[in-house]
């Protein structure tokens, strides 16, 4: 089994093309790629006082899963 390793800067790299974007930024950029799928999902953005919202999670995995899919051809 092959292992690569993916630092969270370079998943926010591939997607907003900068290194410093936050989690929210992220998740809003793919709920606009995905709107059908991920658009009712997206949770509000958090203020310092508040807890990560737990639907997140679904943002983390499909941000990792299409920053490293392969391109079609």
């Amino acid at each position: 089994m092959k292992l690569r390793l993916v630092s969270v800067t370079q998943v926010r790299t591939r997607l907003l093309g900068e290194p410093k974007g936050t989690k929210f930024a992220v998740a809003k950029n793919l709920a606009e790629k995905f709107p059908v799928e991920l658009a009712t999902r997206l949770p509000p953005k958090r203020r310092p006082w508040m807890s990560e919202d737990p639907r997140m999670d679904i943002f983390d995995a499909v941000g990792l899963a299409s920053a490293f899919w392969p391109a079609e051809k």
